[in-house]
C-alpha cells in the first residue's frame, strides 16, 4: 500500500508561503522606513533655510542679541517671529528678514531644547526632537518656513 502525498506537498507549500510572505513583509518595512527618513531629509535643514538662518543669525549678532539674551534668563524660548522694539533696534530690517525668508516661526532658545513646550505642530515637535544637543552653552534659532521646511542654527557671540 502506498501513501497518498497530499498532506506532505500542502504541508510544504503552507511552509515556502510562510516564509516568502515573511521575507517580503521585512523588505516592506524596511524599504518604508528608508524612504521615510529620506522624505524628511528634504525637510530639515535645507540650504535655503540654512542661508536664511545664516542671515537672520548675522542680524541678531548685530542688533538685538543682548537683549535677546538678558530676556530668555526667565522663559524657555522667545518668538521673536514679529520682530518687536523690545528685541531690536531696527525693526523693519528684521520683517523684511522674516518676511522675504518666507518665515511662519522664529523661535530663539537655549541649545539644549529638550522638554521645552515650545506650542508649535507637531511636524515642528518632531523636528525639535530630532536636534542634537552639543552641550556648548549656546543660544539656538529654530524656524519653521512656509513651505513646512524647518531650520536650525547655533549663535555665538
Amino acid at each position: 500500500m502506498k501513501k497518498s502525498n497530499r498532506g506532505f506537498m500542502l504541508v510544504e507549500t503552507l511552509v515556502a508561503t510562510t516564509i516568502i510572505v515573511s521575507a517580503l513583509l521585512f523588505i516592506y518595512i524596511q524599504y518604508s522606513t528608508i524612504t521615510n527618513n529620506y522624505m524628511e531629509s528634504f525637510s530639515y535643514n535645507t540650504t535655503n533655510g540654512l542661508y536664511a538662518a545664516y542671515n537672520i543669525k548675522n542680524y541678531i549678532l548685530e542688533d538685538g542679541y543682548e537683549t535677546l539674551v538678558s530676556e530668555i534668563g526667565s522663559h524657555d524660548f522667545l518668538d521673536i517671529t514679529n520682530c518687536q522694539t523690545t528685541y531690536f533696534d531696527n525693526e523693519d530690517y528684521c520683517s523684511s528678514l522674516v518676511i522675504n525668508s518666507n518665515i511662519v516661526k522664529l523661535l530663539f532658545t537655549y541649545e539644549n531644547v529638550d522638554n521645552i513646550n515650545y506650542g508649535v505642530n507637531d511636524k515642528f515637535k518632531k523636528f525639535i526632537n530630532r536636534i542634537v544637543f552639543d552641550d556648548t552653552g549656546e543660544y539656538r534659532l529654530l524656524i519653521q518656513f512656509k513651505d513646512n521646511t524647518f531650520a536650525t542654527i547655533l549663535l555665538s557671540k
